[in-house]
């Protein structure tokens, strides 16, 4: 086998692969009990940047959007880890092939085969004929791959899509509130006290129920930084907003106690999560 090429031209500040290419992409199927729940896809070219999970919208799975956030968060933070191997997009999804299988978002199968499309959008397309890629076009980066849609470089290179959440790399203490799904901790959500920086750590011992739990915690993180809350003042929030789906992605209780942590290396140490 190939030795995976790393070390990659990303942006500083940049923490996982662009999820836009206007360039071809290469794809592998993701099943579950053998059916078909969407594609894992990745930049073909050498200088790519992007990869990213379509879930295929007709599946029963992933028909409303508690689902699809549930699944696509599942496969994000497999991407993540990926690119936190300094792996090629196309090797950071390749990384996954053979793993065992999630029951609800499944997996890679150790003999599925690699295809090619056009581009990120033509593979939605390919998959979910009947659902628009882009509701909102205006929605869609400018840069993707590090590039502009003429096709000249941007340099350096530029996230294809903006980070529009805390940086989820920190210094200096934490404080922290524990997350937990019937009766089980699954993870913690913090953010520096003295510093710009929050996120979400699940809980190794919690397996995948953590990491799918991380796509509504980051989403609620994303949407405190849009209305500029600071890092503190969106964890204190996290005790009051209900959660739609507590038996998928835990919650918070209102009288949780902040805790504090010397550092987020101290943090992941008590989580026992080998992903960031």
């Amino acid at each position: 086998m190939t030795e995976p090429v790393r070390g990659r031209p990303y942006s500083r500040g940049q923490t996982r692969y662009g999820t836009r290419t206007r360039k071809p992409v290469i794809y592998l199927p993701v099943t579950c009990e053998g059916r078909l729940v969407g594609y894992l896809w990745a930049s073909a070219a050498d200088d790519g940047l992007s990869a990213g999970f379509h879930p295929k919208i007709d599946e029963e799975i992933f028909r409303d959007d508690i689902s699809r956030l549930m699944g696509t968060g599942f496969w994000a933070d497999r991407l993540r880890e990926s690119f936190q191997q300094d792996l090629l997009p196309r090797d950071g999804i390749r990384h996954w092939i053979g793993e065992s299988e999630h029951s609800s978002y499944g997996g890679v199968a150790a003999n599925a085969r690699e295809s090619t499309a056009d581009s990120s959008a033509e593979l939605w397309n390919q998959l979910n004929p009947t659902v628009p890629f882009d509701p909102d076009p205006s929605y869609e980066p400018l840069i993707q791959d590090g590039e502009y849609p003429d096709g000249s470089r941007a340099h350096p290179p530029e996230p294809a899509m903006p980070i529009s959440t805390y940086p989820d790399e920190a210094v200096g203490e934490l404080v922290f509130l524990t997350a937990s799904l019937r009766g089980s901790v699954i993870g913690y959500v913090w953010a520096a006290a003295a510093d710009d920086a929050a996120g979400w750590l699940p809980l190794a011992e919690a397996g995948p129920d953590g990491v799918v739990a991380g796509g509504l915690w980051r989403s609620r993180l994303m949407g405190a930084y849009s209305e500029g809350l600071t890092p503190l003042a969106a964890l204190r929030r996290m005790r009051i907003l209900r959660n739609p789906a507590e038996d998928t992605f835990g919650r918070i209780e209102p009288d949780a106690t902040e805790q504090r942590i010397a550092s987020l290396q101290d943090l992941r140490n008590r989580s026992g999560y080998r992903g960031r």
